[in-house]
């Protein structure tokens, strides 16, 4: 796991708010996997706040998208915030704007 980096998860209501801090790789991803496995069926909603985090490593990146793409077939709503240019560039080498632009909610600049 990247040494700088930190997952907050808050509970609120129905939603799970997911907040990701410094540097996310491969690691990293497995980490965010294995936590949400656990609570994923509890909550209408899960809410990833990118905003803090600094370097992405493709492959981690990968692993999350894959993840989420498996488990968005069990109704639970995904909601991924952050700085807009930074989630751009995050999703720049996917396919996953094109094609499920709903997984992708990006906060008002």
């Amino acid at each position: 796991m990247a040494a700088n980096f930190k997952m907050q998860i808050q509970p609120r209501n129905q939603t799970l708010h997911v907040f990701l801090i410094g540097d996310f790789d491969g690691s990293s991803a497995e980490e965010l996997k294995a936590t949400l496995n656990q609570q994923w069926e509890n909550y209408k909603m899960i809410c990833f706040h990118t905003d803090k985090l600094q370097h992405i490593n493709k492959f981690g990146l990968n692993i999350f998208l894959d993840f989420l793409s498996r488990k968005r077939k069990k109704s639970t709503h995904i909601q991924i915030t952050g700085n807009p240019h930074h989630l751009s560039t995050w999703f720049s080498d996917y396919a996953v704007i094109g094609r499920e632009t709903e997984l992708l909610h990006k906060a008002p600049a």
